[in-house]
């Protein structure tokens, strides 16, 4: 019965790849032609945004992205006539057309929503020196001394350690009910956990760390495995790697991909009798998962390109390195699926308000062990290195991350620049190998 089972699951899995394949493809076939803008004339202080985004409406990064800069966009009083879109820039040649376009559409600043093009924006931007250019998740406008470049990023340890709070209230929840499987149990009795993990990174390895110590603090005995699809938005890998990751006994995932397939696979493996949830990241997806989502991780991006835009307009000194999280009302934890864990909400406005004041460090060393031991000493490189290469791109400095404030000890997270850097595997949390996706059996 359990093999039928899978198998039914496997072909659901396919078959909603397959549709949502063909959906973004048609899509592509719109979008991804540069948006063909005339030059015009400005007046004197006077904002044309472009907007470079990986994708397009099909995802929910993209999608979420683009509400949130209209959104920035018309409280700053900027008509949707001075934003120039740009989609489907993955990569070199995409990035530098679409700079060439921005340029030639006489913008004045642009948001880069994809740090995989940064090091382009930073070797190319000198060459237009009339534009700022922020990168999100960008990490060494300070280090390459461009002087018209700026990176903002999110605190997204924040959210993450509040959502794995959640989860482990809602697992406590399935234990008190005796509903737990064998199967969701390791060896020693430990509750798994899954995540299905975009690239091997600092952000992510930040991101699912922050939500395992989530749980952890709730429920100490829980275990997690992370499963990586080498990229952000593939149907067909996200949903094969939530399927192994829920045929392996996982009650609660999280991902950082930008995902339609994970709710869709997850809501099937529900409707078909197991005890598996997942939260979702980016927007909230109960349309497709009504029972499966526990609540998801937003972004309030419309706070953060609304801040960029005031200051630029009043001609502020902007940092070169921009941080966002709760203090400045740039992340939040929204809607709550039927299943939900009971004071959820409480939960959560007492915990955005520890943030609020400083008085939560997710990365508190003596909450977890690094191969067997407390991390008295993290030396972190700021430099960026171009994908293998030995020779950093930009050369930056080799500095301590674990802090000391009175009796606390703590892995600094995004004080040392914007981007996340935490690249430690904590022990409890198990990492498959890359593209390695087949289901087992």
């Amino acid at each position: 019965m359990k093999k039928l089972i899978g198998i039914i699951a496997l072909i659901l899995v396919v078959c909603c790849s397959v549709v949502l394949f063909v959906s973004i493809k048609g899509k592509e076939k719109n979008n991804s032609a540069v948006q063909k803008v005339k030059k015009v004339a400005l007046k004197k202080g006077e904002i044309r945004l472009g907007v470079m985004l990986p994708g397009d409406e099909t995802d929910s990064f993209s999608k979420n992205q683009i509400k949130s800069i209209k959104q920035a966009a018309k409280d700053s009083n900027i008509s949707v006539k001075n934003i120039v879109w740009k989609t489907q820039v993955k990569g070199s040649s995409d990035c530098k057309d679409a700079m060439s376009e921005f340029a030639e559409a006489n913008c004045t600043h642009v948001l880069v929503t994809n740090e995989r093009v940064a090091s382009v924006i930073y070797e190319k931007a000198a060459d237009y020196s009339d534009i700022k250019f922020f990168v999100y998740g960008g990490t060494a406008a300070k280090i390459s001394k461009v002087k018209n470049v700026y990176d903002y990023s999110l605190r997204d340890s924040e959210y993450r350690y509040i959502s794995g709070v959640l989860s482990g209230m809602k697992i406590q929840e399935l234990k008190a009910q005796n509903v737990l499987l064998p199967e969701n149990l390791d060896e020693k009795g430990n509750v798994k956990l899954g995540f299905v993990g975009s690239y091997k990174n600092p952000k992510t390895i930040s991101a699912y760390s922050a939500f395992y110590l989530g749980v952890k603090s709730v429920l100490p005995e829980v275990t997690m495995e992370v499963e990586y699809i080498d990229g952000k938005n593939n149907v067909n890998n996200e949903g094969t790697a939530v399927q192994r990751l829920m045929s392996r006994g996982a009650v609660v995932i999280g991902y950082d991909t930008n995902s339609l397939s994970i709710p869709t696979v997850v809501q099937a493996q529900k409707n078909g009798g197991k005890n598996v949830y997942f939260v979702s990241a980016n927007s909230n997806m109960l349309d497709s998962a009504p029972t499966a989502q526990l609540f998801a991780e937003t972004n309030k991006f419309e706070n953060v390109y609304k801040d960029i835009i005031e200051k630029s307009k009043n001609k502020e000194k902007i940092s070169k390195d921009l941080s966002y999280g709760y203090k400045e009302d740039a992340l939040e934890i929204t809607s709550f699926g039927p299943e939900a864990p009971a004071n959820a909400q409480e939960t959560v406005n007492t915990l955005q308000e520890q943030f609020k004041q400083d008085r939560i460090k997710v990365f508190d060393t003596s909450k977890f062990k690094v191969n067997g031991s407390e991390l008295t000493k993290a030396t972190i490189d700021l430099s960026l290195y171009e994908d293998d290469e030995k020779e950093p791109l930009y050369k930056g400095k080799n500095k301590n991350a674990i802090v000391e404030n009175g009796d606390v000890k703590y892995f600094s997270e995004s004080t040392l620049r914007c981007a996340p850097y935490f690249n430690y595997i904590i022990d409890g949390i198990k990492e498959m190998n890359v593209g390695e996706l087949q289901p087992k059996e």
